[in-house]
């Protein structure tokens, strides 16, 4: 992993990075930008028709990386994007001040001890001069952590495997699944020493790792099981509530306060309005979230058929903004579903994604 923390003015980009966050205020928006037209490397083309609400963007390209595993913007403009570099699968953690329209590669910057040898993970950029970033490891997973540019290796206590999932509550606790090297993930973890030591807090009935995550709300952690079981728990990992889906296994959702959840299923996309007493099902088949905005507007990524022979899929994106009575629909793509990366709902009217290695933009119009 690698954590940057104490930046100075040899830290060149990171310092900018600081500089940039405390200098404007939350509230300050930059300048409106223009819907363009992705370039042919692009997998998926835009403009993309079916939408009456939301217009589909290209904002830009990691040119050296194969996909992007994650990003993570601070607000519309400035945001840090993990993922592998082309041929030799390399770690990149690019950084961006401008939604994606130019990226700087921290690694040509600051070069990391055995960079050559790691395969990028996932990360958590929390402060402007914090951040971890993990990476598959066969024993423990440890951090790397930098003074400026100066890189070092610490081992934390408490870990038994990669880390995946990293999250951060309003107390400044991090938050973690911990993975041995075997399909049965050790648990959820804690640690309020900034990563240095860390403590189960949550392992009952954890089973194969595809299924098994968490999310942070508020005050609460919401923990999805392969048995279609979503937990309520406190920080703590203390259980205070338990939904039965009655269905197979959660393999995503996502909150938008503590009575309105989407779940999906392996077969099916369910939505619960009462903090998950009662479930109804919007969408009968394979889907993945890509923007869970409010109580009623939800995008979803859609497989409509999957032929096993070739391994490709015709799919679509879908949105809805009546709670899943009906629905919006782009054109069909082949091979979409296998292609997407990643997401992160800026604000109700801007969700940034990534297919491969480019980003777009859904934009209330």
């Amino acid at each position: 992993m690698f954590w940057i923390r104490k930046i100075d003015l040899r830290s060149g980009l990171l310092l900018l990075l600081t500089y940039v966050l405390s200098s404007c205020s939350p509230d300050e928006q930059g300048p409106a930008f223009e819907c363009m037209d992705s370039p042919e490397a692009c997998f998926l083309q835009v403009p993309l028709d079916g939408f009456s609400d939301f217009e589909v963007c290209y904002l830009g390209r990691w040119d050296t990386m194969a996909w992007a595993t994650q990003i993570q913007f601070f607000d519309e403009e400035i945001g840090f994007a993990l993922g592998d570099i082309y041929s030799n699968l390399k770690l990149s953690l690019a950084f961006t001040l401008d939604r994606g329209a130019t990226w700087d590669y921290l690694e040509r910057k600051h070069p990391f001890p055995g960079f050559l040898e790691v395969n990028a993970n996932q990360m958590l950029m929390s402060r402007p001069d914090f951040g971890i970033v993990s990476y598959f490891n066969s024993g423990p997973s440890y951090f790397r952590i930098t003074e400026a540019e100066n890189w070092t290796i610490v081992y934390p206590e408490g870990v038994e495997g990669n880390l995946y999932f990293f999250q951060r509550d309003s107390h400044e606790n991090l938050y973690a699944i911990d993975m041995p090297p075997t399909i049965i993930p050790r648990g959820i973890i804690k640690s309020d020493e900034d990563g240095f030591v860390w403590d189960l807090i949550y392992s009952d009935d954890v089973d194969y790792g595809y299924h098994f995550m968490y999310k942070l709300f508020e005050d609460r952690l919401y923990i999805s099981m392969r048995k279609g079981i979503l937990v309520e728990a406190d920080l703590d990992g203390n259980v205070l509530n338990e939904f039965d889906l009655g269905y197979a296994s959660i393999e995503d959702f996502a909150i938008v306060d503590k009575n309105n959840f989407v779940a999906v299923t392996e077969e099916a996309v369910w939505k619960t309005s009462d903090g998950g007493n009662s479930w109804t099902e919007i969408f009968q088949g394979k889907a993945m979230i890509l923007g869970f905005l409010n109580t009623n507007e939800l995008f979803l990524l859609k497989q409509l058929d999957f032929d096993v022979s070739t391994s490709t899929s015709s799919d679509v994106i879908a949105f809805t903004k009546d709670g899943g009575q009906t629905w919006e629909h782009s054109p069909e793509i082949e091979g979409l579903f296998h292609r997407y990366r990643a997401k992160q709902v800026i604000n109700q009217d801007l969700v940034y994604f990534a297919f491969v290695n480019c980003l777009y933009a859904f934009r209330r119009i």
